[in-house]
């Protein structure tokens, strides 16, 4: 009589749950509250019914994901608004070739800011630029506020801060308001006079935007120090809390705000000339960045997927508890369900000929797939697990090579 097959099993201490664990679920917001009672969050009994449902799946391919915003550092953030600023400046600087070309911009700037006044489309009153660019830099100051509020309450509890999806809400509906506000200023016939007559729609939207980030860097400093005296005196009076408050924060408004500033440079220029240009240096989205930066400058796209194995590995983990089945149902599970699958470019696939895949045939080579990765994990036996020691190859890898190639 033939030996009855094993049920499908990941066991409790399989090194790729502990690596979701520490470099997913530590950094996740939502995945982080199913942490009760000190326990691993893939041991929680809901587990594989809630995890599914989060708003931003691991390594998910949004500009902005949840998960990726908590794995920036601060010396990460700084990189990244200054490589956005780069790229915001580039149509600039071919304007500005030499000293003497720089001053004439300048004052020419200087005079439409300051000068010359204008009815605001909106509500018909009259206006300068500078007065409008003050206005836009208030919208990015109060943008920081609800942040600096939850990293100070962190601080008085001796916890660790962290950016939530609410938080990158306000924060991108606050942001996206000022950079299209700027491209509708960067629009007006004043921006249309004297030697900005020549210039492109999307480096008149630079010049704007770059005196607007000077602004900006000029008044955020008090704007954030006022915020903070004021929660220190308050804290003093109404409960006696005389230790002082330290801001040593992630800048997360400014990565949010010069990403989209430099993403509306991009579009400007597109639309003027219906060209994408191809560049030495492209504009990354902060998950892109985030992604290639952490792992040597290994493709994001690579990693997301590895991010997302994990994801599946920790989900069918919970699962398999619950169903006793073999692999291959297992897979044909998991295949049925396009919430796994958030990183295909389309859920169904066309043939050269022209024809969508149907259902089944979608499932049958998710199916396929599934079995081979499952296949992978269990031949596995090097010193971590499988998934993990992929990750870690990729980035030793694409370490290695970055510094040969210096």
């Amino acid at each position: 009589m033939s030996k009855a097959r094993q049920p499908f099993t990941i066991d409790c201490k399989d090194k790729d749950l502990q690596v979701f664990e520490l470099n997913i679920v530590e950094h996740h917001p939502e995945l982080k509250q199913l942490k009760i009672g000190g326990k691993l969050s893939y041991e929680h009994p809901q587990f594989h019914e809630l995890s599914i449902k989060v708003n931003d799946m691991p390594g998910n391919s949004k500009p902005y994901c949840i998960f990726a915003m908590n794995l920036f550092g601060l010396d990460d953030i700084e990189e990244y608004y200054w490589e956005c600023q780069t790229l915001l400046e580039r149509p600039i600087s071919q304007l500005v070739k030499n000293d003497s070309l720089e001053l004439s911009v300048r004052a020419e700037m200087h005079r439409i800011m300051h000068t010359i006044e204008f009815r605001h489309p909106y509500n018909n009153e009259v206006t300068l630029m500078a007065r409008e660019l003050v206005e836009l830099v208030e919208h990015c100051c109060y943008a920081w506020d609800n942040w600096l509020f939850t990293v100070l309450k962190a601080q008085i509890g001796n916890e660790e801060a962290m950016f939530t999806p609410e938080l990158l809400t306000e924060i991108l509906d606050k942001c996206s308001y000022v950079a299209d506000q700027l491209v509708l200023l960067s629009k007006l016939p004043v921006m249309n006079t004297g030697a900005f007559e020549e210039f492109r729609p999307n480096q008149k939207y630079a010049l704007l935007a770059k005196s607007l980030l000077q602004l900006y860097q000029d008044t955020i400093v008090s704007h954030v120090q006022c915020l903070v005296d004021d929660l220190q005196s308050e804290l003093l009076t109404t409960m006696g809390y005389e230790k002082l408050l330290r801001i040593d924060t992630k800048r997360y408004v400014d990565m949010v705000l010069y990403y989209e500033l430099s993403k509306r440079a991009a579009e400007l220029e597109m639309e003027h000339t219906g060209i994408k240009y191809e560049r030495e240096v492209e504009l990354k989205s902060p998950n892109a960045f985030i992604y290639t930066r952490l792992h040597g400058g290994y493709k994001a796209s690579d990693i997301r997927a590895t991010y997302r194995w994990l994801f599946i590995k920790a989900w069918l983990y919970s699962w398999l508890k619950v169903n006793a089945v073999s692999a291959n149902k297992a897979a044909e599970e998991i295949a049925k369900n396009d919430s796994f699958f958030y990183l295909d470019k389309v859920s169904r696939k066309v043939g050269n000929d022209g024809v969508v895949e149907s259902d089944d045939e979608c499932y049958a080579r998710r199916q396929k797939q599934l079995n081979s990765e499952f296949s992978k994990w269990k031949k596995y036996d090097g010193l971590f697990a499988y998934i993990s020691d992929s990750l870690f190859s990729k980035s030793r890898n694409a370490y290695e090579k970055s510094q040969q190639s210096k």
